[in-house]
């Protein structure tokens, strides 16, 4: 009986693991949609409002969730103290921390951030075409990650049933 219990013990924790690489795989794509979502509300203030890009950032930051709420609060009040700080590298410096902690790479990150290094436009047109650049990148590689989902939890599944099935056999 205690032989059942810790093959099945064994087959669940397979199981578990390849569960897990599915959640990982999954967070990502929502991470990608969440900033997809920030900067489409960045453009819409932009293109609607035509305010400048700290008081985007404050009336974004009405519309959306913590962690990324605050960070905007934040970019927007370091701009307004004018210290002579370039943009882009505040809202790097106060959004880095939120970013590296969602399962998204590095390129994710830099497609994210391609607006912010673009900002001395002198019309709203071109921040707004530079933000729809960072959108489309973010949304086509979030639609391959859907694509490729499909087939992978099925493997994934598979191949971690199997594997634990295996380690039993190998372990009785």
């Amino acid at each position: 009986m205690l032989k059942f219990a810790g093959a099945g013990l064994i087959v669940y924790g397979c199981v578990g693991i390849g569960k897990r690489f599915l959640d990982v795989f999954r967070g990502r794509m929502h991470a990608l949609q969440d900033l997809s979502e920030i900067l489409e509300l960045l453009m819409g203030v932009i293109a609607y409002e035509k305010s400048s890009l700290p008081q985007c950032c404050e009336r974004v930051a009405e519309h959306i969730r913590p962690p990324f709420s605050e960070k905007l609060k934040n970019v927007a009040k370091r701009m307004k103290n004018n210290e002579g700080e370039n943009f882009g590298e505040v809202f790097r410096q106060e959004t880095i921390e939120t970013l590296t902690a969602y399962p998204l790479k590095t390129e994710d990150i830099e497609d994210f951030y391609a607006f912010s290094q673009k900002t001395g436009f002198a019309d709203s047109e071109a921040q707004v075409r530079t933000i729809k650049r960072s959108i489309e990148k973010l949304q086509q590689e979030r639609q391959r990650l859907y694509e490729e989902e499909r087939d992978k939890s099925r493997v994934v599944t598979g191949l971690s049933l199997m594997s634990g099935l295996l380690l039993v056999l190998i372990l009785w």
